[in-house]
């Protein structure tokens, strides 16, 4: 019996570092997804607002107005990426604290019944999926966007 508590309390160690580690994740992926997707819709943005103020060539406006559309979607996709994938971090670090507290309870032949980790970390999976999703849908965005700039300056 005593050995199962020694385990109980390893268990409990390690989920909690686990949630620790995954809040942290949470924060610096959120970051690195804000700043790369957000510096390339935004600096098409701009690109195209130099070449306009440049004058001296043909431009199509409505192809211009488009592009302008698509790398503004893409930028309100960046945001709800990070929004989303922000959720499931936290849903993530809520199963991860759930496994925690079952360690603990076995530390303490306390009942875990109550605990559960697998909910939070299926709905966490959910917005895992649809922050990916909010990704791709920026990176088609700016693809888009930049296709019609293209089209716009030609």
């Amino acid at each position: 019996m005593e050995r199962e508590k020694q385990l109980a309390a390893a268990d409990y160690v390690e989920e909690w570092e686990d949630t620790k580690n995954r809040l942290q994740y949470s924060m610096d992926m959120a970051q690195a997804t804000l700043k790369s997707l957000f510096l390339v819709n935004g600096a098409s943005l701009v690109s195209l607002l130099t070449f306009i103020g440049n004058g001296g060539t043909v431009i199509e406006p409505r192809a211009i107005f488009w592009s302008f559309i698509w790398f503004s979607c893409g930028l309100s996709s960046v945001l709800t990426s990070f929004i989303t994938a922000y959720f499931s971090q936290v849903y993530y670090m809520q199963s991860s604290m759930a496994d925690a507290w079952k360690s603990k309870a076995k530390i303490y032949d306390a009942s875990s019944d109550g605990i559960d980790g697998q909910r939070p970390y299926k709905i966490g999976e959910r917005w895992e999926y649809t922050a990916i999703a909010f990704v791709v849908l920026s990176l088609a965005f700016f693809i888009l966007g930049s296709f019609v700039a293209l089209d716009a300056l030609t």
